[in-house]
């Protein structure tokens, strides 16, 4: 505990945010045993923290080397997304495939009644029960790719069937909606197919959009 207490009351130190004095006052108190609260910290300090912070995540995207980004593990990717996002650079550092992954998920499971049942609707008319069975995110070079897949009864009797649709977006827009797989005795018809692909550009992306850059 006291460890713990020290190391963060250094890390506090070395950032600029609390003076000598102060480090040493707080470090014999926590010595002695004393359960002391952490220092306060400026507002004026803590403007320039949030700038120092701005400036360690260019070092690290721009001077360490965009390589580097890219072949790090996603724990590393995920500490400067998180910096990026607080000091309000992560439009300009952080790849956008690397931004709309994680914002996708919850974006796709809170919709997912809507977007199996207009899969549904689109592809087979006469079908019913639409579900959303899985969905799973890829992250390309410059889009991002979600595979959904729909379950589904058809309308006379109930058999289930299952549709698998591919989602590229990418930041500059809509790349594409097609069926990749489809169980279903009737194929779905190039008109269907067309409107599936302008439902995804025209309802999905915009929403999907808005939630990405509002983070």
């Amino acid at each position: 505990m006291i460890e713990q207490q020290l190391t963060e009351l250094k890390s506090l130190h070395d950032q600029g945010l609390i003076s000598p004095d102060v480090y040493a006052e707080r470090q014999r108190e926590i010595l002695a045993g004393k359960n002391t609260a952490p220092p306060p910290v400026s507002k004026e300090v803590a403007k320039q923290s949030s700038f120092g912070k701005t400036l360690l995540i260019i070092a690290l995207v721009l001077g360490a080397g965009w390589g580097a980004y890219k072949l790090s593990d996603q724990g590393t990717k995920d500490v400067v997304h998180a910096l990026a996002l607080e000091s309000g650079v992560a439009a300009k550092l952080v790849p956008w495939p690397d931004r709309a992954e994680p914002v996708l998920r919850p974006f796709m499971s809170s919709n997912a009644g809507k977007i199996a049942g207009a899969i549904q609707a689109i592809t087979h008319p006469s079908g019913k029960d639409p579900d959303l069975e899985e969905f799973d995110i890829a992250k390309l070079s410059d889009r991002v790719q979600v595979t959904i897949k729909i379950t589904w009864k058809g309308g006379v009797i109930g058999t289930q069937y299952q549709t698998v649709v591919i989602w590229e977006l990418a930041e500059s827009g809509h790349v594409s909606a097609t069926v990749l797989y489809d169980t279903a005795l009737t194929h779905v018809a190039e008109q269907n197919k067309e409107q599936l692909d302008t439902f995804f550009r025209s309802k999905v992306y915009p929403a999907a959009y808005r939630s990405i850059e509002a983070k």
